[in-house]
């Protein structure tokens, strides 16, 4: 989606090297790994490169997928596209936090951004949600803002790895806790970090590291991370890694956290158990729903 000229492009070569093989592109972790391609000068120059997709050229027999969070100006876009399309349109649809965690996310900018979104999928012919939570939440917005309501399904997301890489023992260390999320405020991190410093300070020896990537709202959790770095606290900030990073992460941690408020899904629970690791985790909602068993 080409926010300059509000239409959707083909990816050139750049653009699905990115999509497929993005560490191909740059080899290093990074805190905002989005900032190659989402900036303005990139938007700009795909604008008068990349040829335009037009949606007149779908037919019946096509589906047009959307599989990430319409809050940009797709969502003032594309009800006029999807109602003229003779596409089957679908949705995967992934939590309401925005809107359920008032305390949180405070801002009447955010909310109304999610409100349109939310208003938005009513307009497709199909709305996947991945968790019974988020399904629940989706109808309950739908009747809140008096949308008539589309077809919806249940459909989990997967679990795939693949093989969990090998390496010496002497690597593996025996008291690494890992906690894989994006830096969110309502993944809780600052809670986490609290907790953390009380063990250390009660003697209790283990390693912690935080693997993920940055956001908008991450400012606080990035300077606590630095405080307990000067403090000698064994504390690591990863940032966003490759496969190859996180799988050996999941191999050599003794076992995991997930303190996220609440989740569209939750998947880190379903990755550290697939590897043998628990994982200490609420038992809220769709958290819950990963977890039970």
């Amino acid at each position: 989606w080409n926010e300059t000229g509000r239409f959707y492009q083909r990816l050139g070569p750049k653009e699905l090297q990115l999509l497929t093989n993005p560490f191909e592109v740059s080899s290093h972790a990074s805190a905002r790994p989005e900032s190659r391609g989402q900036n303005p000068v990139a938007e700009f120059l795909r604008f008068i490169s990349l040829s335009r997709f037009r949606f007149e050229s779908l037919t019946a027999e096509d589906i047009f997928l959307a599989p990430d969070i319409l809050h940009d100006t797709r969502r003032w876009s594309l009800p006029k596209r999807i109602a003229c399309t003779k596409a089957t349109t679908l949705a995967i649809f992934h939590d309401a936090t925005s809107l359920r965690l008032t305390s949180v996310y405070d801002s009447r900018r955010r909310t109304s951004r999610y409100r349109a979104y939310i208003e938005l999928l009513a307009e497709f012919d199909l709305v996947i949600s991945i968790s019974q939570e988020a399904q629940d939440d989706l109808h309950y917005f739908w009747r809140k803002f008096g949308c008539e309501p589309t077809a919806a399904c249940l459909e989990t997301w997967p679990v795939e790895f693949d093989p969990i890489p090998h390496g010496d023992i002497a690597e593996k260390r025996r008291d690494l806790v890992i906690y894989v999320s994006s830096l969110d405020p309502r993944k809780n991190h600052l809670t986490l970090l609290a907790a953390a410093q009380r063990l250390w300070d009660m003697s209790l020896s283990f390693e912690l590291q935080i693997i993920g990537r940055a956001t908008n709202c991450s400012r606080k959790i990035v300077k606590q991370l630095e405080l307990l770095r000067r403090l000698g606290k064994p504390v690591r900030w990863l940032q966003h890694v490759d496969d190859t990073t996180l799988l050996r992460a999941y191999r050599d941690c003794r076992f995991t956290v997930y303190p996220s408020l609440m989740e569209g899904f939750g998947l880190p629970i379903a990755e550290s158990l697939r590897h043998g690791k628990p994982c200490i985790c609420g038992g809220n909602g769709a958290l819950g729903e990963v977890a039970r068993g």
